[in-house]
């Protein structure tokens, strides 16, 4: 989706959120993200904002979305969670060098007679969260 960030504030389950506004499906949204959860996630098919998506709602009235809470603590411990053994933290610009070079060394896969690439998705193909967008985007700067 192509967002509009507006100036709009307001605190939604007490975080801090900004509107932003967006069309998806025929339908005008009316986003409020929280850029303290700086994933760009949220419910259904919508993401692409420097936060998390704590509400949603068309202009028409038909869908909502709205964040109910979280809880502070948990008190199962089989709900505890930890972080990975064998993960490796990154920053966005370290994952995006990662996802480039696995595309290039895929792509150094490809002869005279078959191509090979890393990626994406067929046009009619639903998209979620934006799982293509590094390596659209640079296929993009390439010119393919």
């Amino acid at each position: 989706m192509d967002w509009t960030i507006m100036g709009d504030q307001k605190i939604i389950s007490k975080i801090d959120v900004v509107g932003a506004r967006g069309t998806y499906g025929g339908r005008d949204y009316t986003a409020w993200f929280a850029p303290s959860f700086p994933v760009p996630f949220g419910p259904y098919h919508f993401g692409g904002l420097p936060g998390l998506i704590l509400e949603i709602t068309s202009d028409d009235g038909l869908v909502t979305y709205t964040f109910d809470g979280y809880h502070d603590r948990i008190q199962d411990e089989r709900f505890t969670v930890t972080p990975p053994v064998d993960g490796k933290y990154a920053t966005r610009e370290e994952f995006e060098k990662f996802v480039i070079f696995s595309l290039l060394r895929a792509e150094a896969l490809s002869t005279s007679t078959m191509t090979v690439t890393h990626g994406i998705a067929h046009p009619d193909y639903v998209i979620i969260k934006n799982r293509y967008t590094t390596i659209r985007d640079y296929k993009r700067e390439r010119g393919y």
